[in-house]
């Protein structure tokens, strides 16, 4: 049987009391773990979720790629200036493209 069934066979002043009581024993066991246990951000929280799931290549592949975007972020030289030539060039590369290099 429910909570919210056994309340409504109870008698309305017994009944009132059960359900504050509930209610502020949710709210104690919600104070006890906000202390117990430090609220983690939720992107780290679900990150964490995703990793269980994935392989160890996936995860391997993953790390080299943040590496490699730490390794860009940090480099003192900045990346090259491209001309329009080149631009075009790599737009024509790109898969699935269908314009051609047309500033050459």
């Amino acid at each position: 049987m429910t909570f919210q069934a056994e309340l409504s066979e109870m008698p309305p002043v017994i009944a009132r009391f059960a359900g504050q009581l509930r209610t502020a024993v949710r709210k104690i066991f919600a104070k006890v773990r906000e202390a117990l246990l430090p609220e983690l951000p939720p992107s780290l929280l679900g990150g964490f979720a995703a990793d269980v799931a994935r392989t160890r290549s996936q995860l391997l592949a993953e790390n080299a790629f943040l590496r490699q975007q730490l390794i860009v972020a940090n480099r003192s030289v900045k990346r090259p200036r491209l001309r329009r030539c080149e631009r075009g060039v790599l737009a024509f590369l790109r898969p699935g493209s269908h314009r051609g290099a047309a500033h050459c």
